[in-house]
């Protein structure tokens, strides 16, 4: 190993860790069965790190090593890049293979991954030594102008569908087709205006791609100062979130059954990419993606391809086994289709919506209207997510109990920006402040003694609320004030049949 004193310290600490035995169960951590998978080091990234992000000392001790073990390969006082970088893969993959061995002698059982932090196509040939894939990404963390993680910090605030879908788009390349990929830190940071898309759009194409595990980063610090990114006391994350759970958990969203793979080399240390091209990663609006390791007539393509994307520049030819040959076509289109017809994005305009049998999501700007299978919303004040969600599991028309939601912004009272661009000097103390957002509502519902009400954020009925009937249609004015108290949430319900 390159460092011994630090690879005999992680696995002291492995050791103590995971062989502890708890004495009210009997079990240590490595049998206990409510541990799914494993990081072996968070956000360990070699490639990433040792060109940019670890201290002086640690640079140093690898530029010995590559010069002791190949002379003579240092340019004024630099090692090769191209060999520095193969170096470091080299010294990455025994360290890995050493430490998951050590792990097994440990009786750790459960699936192992490293590497969840940087999209880079060069990592591919690492994560193949791993027994699933996990990633890591974040729409606007924060910059920290002056002192790390402490204010002022400063956020974009823009809407993600005017980034084409950064996130999740960015990281969806990463996965290999022929293992599990989770994503076990992900959050849409700040107090931006748009936050209310985040979730609901994560989890659509994360379902779609027919991922297997969303976490989000977090659930809560301290209530007293939540910050950036936790959503404990955040209506807007987590009235999100009920969308996200039925397109995600519920599976209402339906996996593409067609994909377009990113074939990558395996010579990880040639052509460092720290991301994928992206119109890679816009793959994933449409179909299935992910990346496979090239190995000329040995590579197996996954079920459903219907063209290969040339990342590798191995590949030569415009077919290969009768599959046509995509080479980083330009991402000139302002709107794309889901090839299962369930979601559609319009960069243009800034709209998204998911249209499924039990749910549906429509994310629009101030002035805009959209329409889905069975709900219309005519936005006429501040951006918003709408949705409409049947809670008793049946298709949004048969439905008896359903949530319609009107998600805006909130902030907390206090908050302080400066007075130009979204850098926060104070996240407040106050309560919560709802922003007013109206928008008009039509469900394409059958005729029933329908009843509607405003609800608080804790499902708690403030109010019933009058809605105009036109034949199969209900239309109601939602206005986040309008109530006896701020409401982003409606329950819309009949005698069941």
């Amino acid at each position: 190993m390159l460092i011994p004193e630090v690879n005999r310290n992680l696995k002291e600490f492995s050791r103590n860790l995971l062989t502890h035995r708890n004495p009210y169960t009997g079990l240590t951590l490595a049998e206990e069965p409510a541990l799914l998978k494993l990081s072996i080091i968070n956000e360990n990234t070699p490639f990433h790190l040792i060109m940019n992000g670890v201290s002086k000392g640690v640079r140093e001790r690898y530029r010995e090593e590559f010069e002791r073990r190949y002379p003579g390969r240092m340019k004024g006082g630099e090692p090769d890049p191209e060999l520095f970088r193969k170096f470091i893969s080299d010294v990455y993959i025994a360290y890995y293979k050493d430490m998951a061995e050590f792990l097994r002698g440990l009786g750790v059982r459960v699936p192992l991954t490293e590497q969840n932090f940087i999209a880079s196509p060069n990592l591919a040939v690492h994560r193949e030594l791993y027994d699933y894939v996990d990633q890591h990404l974040y729409y606007d963390h924060p910059v920290f102008p002056e002192k790390t993680w402490e204010l002022p910090m400063k956020f974009h605030g823009r809407s993600v569908i005017a980034d084409r879908l950064q996130s999740p788009a960015r990281i969806a390349p990463t996965r290999l087709f022929d293992r599990p990929f989770t994503v076990s830190e992900f959050d849409f940071s700040g107090p931006g205006d748009y936050r209310m898309q985040g979730t609901p759009i994560f989890a659509a194409y994360a379902a779609l791609q027919d991922w297997d595990a969303l976490n989000r980063f977090a659930y809560s610090h301290t209530l007293s100062n939540p910050g950036c990114f936790d959503a404990a006391d955040d209506p807007v994350r987590l009235l999100g979130d009920r969308l996200a759970a039925v397109f995600f958990l519920r599976r209402d969203v339906k996996p593409a059954r067609n994909c377009v793979p990113v074939a990558v080399s395996p010579e990880a240390h040639k052509d460092y990419r720290q991301l994928y091209p992206e119109a890679a990663g816009e793959l994933a609006l449409r179909c299935r993606t992910g990346s496979i390791v090239w190995r000329g007539e040995a590579t197996r393509l996954p079920a459903g391809t219907e063209q290969l994307y040339a990342l590798a520049p191995e590949i030569s030819g415009e077919v290969w086994k009768g599959v046509p040959v995509l080479r980083n076509p330009k991402n000139l289109v302002t709107e794309v289709a889901s090839s299962t017809g369930e979601l559609h994005v319009d960069f243009r305009r800034k709209l998204f919506r998911a249209v499924t049998p039990r749910s549906e999501t429509l994310i629009l700007p101030e002035g805009e209207t959209l329409s889905g299978g069975i709900l219309t919303v005519r936005n006429r004040k501040s951006a918003c997510a709408a949705g409409v969600i049947a809670l008793d599991n049946r298709p949004l028309p048969e439905s008896s109990r359903l949530l319609v939601l009107h998600i805006g912004n909130v902030r907390r009272e206090g908050l302080t920006l400066r007075s130009s661009g979204m850098v926060v000097e104070d996240y407040g103390s106050g309560p919560l402040l709802v922003r007013k957002a109206v928008a008009d509502f039509t469900l394409a519902l059958p005729p029933a003694e329908w009843k509607l009400y405003a609800l608080d954020c804790s499902g708690r009925r403030l109010a019933e609320i009058p809605f105009e009937r036109n034949r199969e249609k209900i239309t109601f004015v939602a206005d986040t004030f309008a109530r006896t108290g701020p409401a982003m949430a409606y329950e819309l319900v009949r005698p069941a049949p």
